[in-house]
């Protein structure tokens, strides 16, 4: 008479999968903690003196995320102009008169969509705070945007030997820069999309 065959035993499958950190989640999850903090004004403001359960249900009300959202934006609007005064994007390489390389200030669909999206949140670009950079040359207190030989976000620090590049991943780092109050002092930032081995 055949035996029964024993049922295979299958790995167990951890309960939280660790998710790997990118730049991505990382901007998702500082503009989320934003937001949530706004929530939390809001909801204090409005239900103050409430049942804590109302209080709890509000805070997933939609009408109130969207107040927080556009409490959020209109932050932005006010501190990113003086966060960020001057912007590069990258110019095309070309030949003068005496035949010198130079860079031009030309640039590709990229660069002008770019601009295009900084003007529409309300920042001030004209020909002396508007730079046009070789691929991967990097500014002192600039953002940097599709310059080349990165790929995410970042912000750089001003050091004695050059520009030092944070990622957003980098939460130790980050946090250590922050208390030393350095972050708005010489800030950079840099919004890329091409990796170390490609240019614009």
């Amino acid at each position: 008479m055949p035996t029964a065959e024993k049922p295979k035993q299958t790995e167990a499958v951890p309960e939280k999968q660790v998710k790997e950190k990118t730049w991505e989640t990382q901007v998702d999850a500082w503009v989320e903690e934003k937001i949530q903090r706004e929530l939390d004004k809001i909801i204090k403001e409005k239900y103050q003196g409430k049942n804590p359960n109302v209080i709890a249900n509000m805070k997933n009300d939609w009408q109130n995320r969207l107040e927080a959202e556009d409490h959020l934006r209109a932050k932005l609007k006010t501190v990113l102009p003086r966060a960020f005064q001057n912007f590069a994007i990258h110019g095309t390489p070309t030949v003068n008169a005496e035949g010198q390389r130079i860079i031009s200030e030309n640039t590709d669909l990229d660069a002008k969509t770019c601009l295009g999206l900084l003007k529409l949140i309300g920042l001030k670009l004209n020909k002396e705070n508007t730079k046009y950079t070789d691929f991967s040359d990097r500014l002192p207190a600039t953002a940097h945007l599709d310059t080349g030989q990165y790929d995410g976000v970042a912000f750089l620090q001003k050091l004695e030997d050059g520009l030092e590049t944070i990622d957003f991943t980098e939460g130790e780092k980050m946090k250590q820069r922050k208390k030393e109050n350095l972050f708005f002092s010489n800030l950079g930032l840099i919004v890329d999309h091409h990796p170390e081995s490609e240019t614009p």
